[in-house]
């Protein structure tokens, strides 16, 4: 057993909040968990989630070698080598005969471990796919779409609630009390709570632990929420409570949809959403007068009924009253993926509903993992015959359960890289174990800190088990053993000892640059 170390900085990856911690660690066991007050985003702030992360690195489904599912459903180990090869022939197959639509991948990413992402659309890419599902699309990617109309946002630009400064904030689909969306959220709530010149509005058909802090709270109807926000924009236009420079300066059309919102009666929309009509009012009049106001937004809102026109109303809210792109209003925030890179941008759709995938986080659409049954179920020529999961468990997080067993029962290839051995795993051909954010090097993507962004890179902290690889590796061998790459030239070898030096680095990746451009006109 390797000697103990004591106060290793690294982050919580059980949700996107990922609070900095310190933990301590004997031989291969994180023995103790406690927050970091040096974190630069969280500062010393933490959940209860994080004092479990041992149990998510060691448990009993923990996948250690590759797997191989026999005839009568068991699993058995294999090697790499053999892994590689088989699941590479069989997509090789596959795609002689069918086009590249015909393979599809699940999930990719985690909450905080993001260094995969672009492996693994590079790969799908590289077959010729783009068919993508992931969970974003459930939940999320409508306001990527909404961006895009309005604003002519790059897919990799997200609006942000800058929470921390809104003298006014309403929440909206979302408890921090007891789920920590939002940025150090016991802190805001505090904060908001304690400076008689802030106010707080929650949005919320039960009275939760958020809604019992709150200033207001609007107990509406469930799934009313675009009616409330219909109310509370025709309030705004019909007093006259517009922010008229920002509007003639940044807006165009606002006479348009003026005479839509000034013929909405707000008592109806109230009498819908099941709020008094004076408490919308005082709402309405309060977000558009106050110094600064933002809405934070959450899957309480994002799984109703009209979910894109929600999103829609609430940056019209933001737009209408001036809080867009300001300190303490809602803000734009960017990821670390490039907002183009020259891929085709034309859309692509499913086949058997014609919906589009939607750009998010990177310039590559993607589907609710919802559409995967009927995909891969459809009778058309196109339809899903081979399926890579990575970082996702469509056999619990996806809706119709019984059609998603259906459906991957049907596949042709199913392969899963996990580091545990889920349900989807189960049903799978191939499980490819993959170390934990904790046994390898990591990044996590999620944009923090506003006005100031950061990026989270970490270290491994604790051995990962022999035979596991990076999701990285792993595609980079599945992309060789496909026929997708040649063998890295023996010059990258050499320079990839010292590419974790800042000189190391630069040679490294000048060379890469220049091997490439060279391929490039060959």
């Amino acid at each position: 057993m390797s000697a103990r170390r004591d106060d290793l900085p690294t982050v919580c990856v059980l949700c996107s909040h990922n609070c900095g911690l310190r933990v301590d660690v004997e031989g291969d066991r994180i023995v103790a968990v406690r927050a970091d007050d040096e974190n630069p985003i969280t500062t010393g702030y933490v959940c209860n989630k994080a004092f479990s992360i041992d149990h998510y690195v060691h448990h009993a489904q923990r996948v250690r070698n590759p797997l191989k599912r026999q005839t009568d459903g068991s699993f058995a180990r294999i090697s790499w080598a053999q892994a590689t090869s088989e699941i590479a022939a069989r997509l090789r197959g596959i795609l002689e005969r069918h086009p590249p639509r015909a393979l599809a991948m699940v999930g990719v990413g985690g909450q905080g471990n993001h260094l995969d992402g672009v492996y693994a659309l590079s790969f799908l890419r590289g077959l010729g796919s783009r068919a993508w599902f992931n969970a974003l699309a459930q939940e999320k990617t409508q306001h990527a779409l909404v961006d895009r109309w309005m604003f002519g946002a790059p897919p990799t630009a997200f609006l942000h609630p800058d929470s921390e400064h809104a003298r006014y904030l309403l929440m909206i689909g979302t408890n921090p009390a007891v789920s920590h969306r939002g940025h150090n959220a016991t802190e805001l709530l505090g904060a908001l709570k304690a400076d008689p010149a802030r106010t707080l509005v929650v949005v919320d058909p039960r009275r939760t632990e958020t809604a019992r802090r709150a200033d207001v709270h609007l107990q509406l109807e469930p799934a009313t929420d675009a009616w409330l926000l219909l109310g509370l924009l025709a309030i705004v236009v019909r007093e006259g409570q517009c922010d008229r420079d920002f509007v003639a300066r940044w807006t165009r059309d606002f006479e348009r949809i003026s005479a839509v919102l000034s013929a909405i009666e707000p008592a109806a929309m109230a009498a819908r959403a099941g709020v008094p009509l004076a408490e919308l009012e005082r709402v309405a009049r309060g977000f558009a007068t106050a110094d600064s106001a933002a809405v934070l937004m959450d899957l309480g809102a994002e799984q109703v009924s009209f979910s894109t026109l929600i999103a829609y109303l609430v940056r019209l809210l933001v737009a209408l009253t001036g809080n867009l792109g300001r300190a303490g209003g809602n803000v734009f925030l960017g990821t670390f993926a490039p907002a183009g890179g020259g891929l085709d941008r034309a859309p692509f759709h499913a086949l058997a509903s014609g919906i589009e995938a939607i750009e998010m986080l990177a310039p590559f659409g993607m589907l609710s993992p919802n559409l995967l049954p009927e995909e891969i179920l459809s009778t058309h020529p196109e339809r899903i015959r081979a399926l890579v999961c990575e970082g996702s468990n469509p056999l619990i997080q996806a809706a119709d359960l019984k059609r998603q067993r259906e459906a991957l029962a049907a596949l042709e290839l199913c392969v899963v890289i996990e580091p545990a051995m889920t349900e989807t795993a189960r049903a799978a051909h191939y499980v490819l174990p993959t170390p934990v954010g904790y046994e390898k090097w990591e990044y996590s993507g999620f944009p923090k800190g506003y006005p100031g962004i950061y990026a989270q890179v970490r270290p491994p902290i604790l051995p990962a088990p022999d035979e596991a690889l990076p999701e990285a590796e792993i595609y980079a061998r599945l992309a060789r053993a496909v026929g997708l790459c040649e063998p890295a030239p023996r010059i990258l070898h050499a320079l990839a000892a010292r590419a974790h030096t800042p000189l190391g680095a630069g040679a490294y990746f000048a060379t890469l640059g220049a091997l490439a451009a060279a391929r490039g006109r060959e």
